[in-house]
């Protein structure tokens, strides 16, 4: 992850949305604030004559623009994540996440996947799938 930049050192090249630190009376506050580098781009009707670079929010409620002059440091907004696959999904399970999983897996059909040929029914007992016991058994496979 980025680190933070001072607003003294450097301000964002492009506009756009940046994480930032704010400072209130009550102390920092981290917030999601834009940045422009031609304010009267923006909005000529608010920012009328500021050409220059500056902070800025829409303010739903009133329906304006403010500038945000407290910002003391910046830094880009990381992406987005990633969609996550069925594979990544079991691959962040536990074991026992994984062991109801495939158990529940298998056992939809029972007739066509009967119990016995299951790789766990050695494990198994009353109450208990015993998947978790086979996914926690050393390999047989090289």
């Amino acid at each position: 992850m980025s680190k933070w930049i001072s607003v003294d050192k450097q301000l964002p090249e492009k506009d756009g949305a940046y994480l930032c630190v704010v400072e209130y009376f009550s102390g920092p506050h981290i917030e999601i604030i834009d940045f422009a580098t031609k304010l009267s781009d923006i909005d000529s009707y608010y920012f009328n004559g500021k050409h220059r670079k500056g902070w800025f929010e829409f303010d739903v409620d009133e329906c304006t623009y403010w500038e945000v002059l407290t910002v003391t440091h910046w830094m880009p907004l990381p992406e987005p994540p990633e969609k996550q696959t069925n594979a990544d999904r079991i691959r962040d399970m536990t074991d026992d996440e994984l062991a109801k999983f495939l158990c529940d897996l298998r056992s939809c059909d029972t007739d066509a996947h009967p119990c016995n040929k299951c790789k766990a029914a050695p494990f198994c007992r009353p109450g208990h799938t015993g998947m978790i016991d086979w996914l926690q058994s050393p390999t047989n496979e090289g």
